[in-house]
């Protein structure tokens, strides 16, 4: 999991990508990629609370992380 928390590999090459670099949705997203997560799991937290938060979002997690 360290990787993914790694701030080492936040940089890449733009000059390979830079057909990406022409939608800004993807620009913010390169920026800001936990957004979509923390708002996730806060959605999942507010429709069930923390049993579904649980449940559905911080197990999973877990798992997900242990086969990377």
């Amino acid at each position: 999991m360290g990787w993914v928390l790694s701030n080492k590999y936040d940089s890449y090459d733009h000059d390979r990508v830079k057909d990406l670099a022409k939608y800004p949705e993807l620009r913010w997203l390169d920026q800001h990629h936990w957004v979509p997560t923390v708002a996730c799991g806060l959605g999942i937290y507010l429709l069930g609370g923390f049993h579904w938060f649980f449940w559905a979002y911080a197990l999973p997690m877990v798992f997900l992380y242990q086969l990377l």
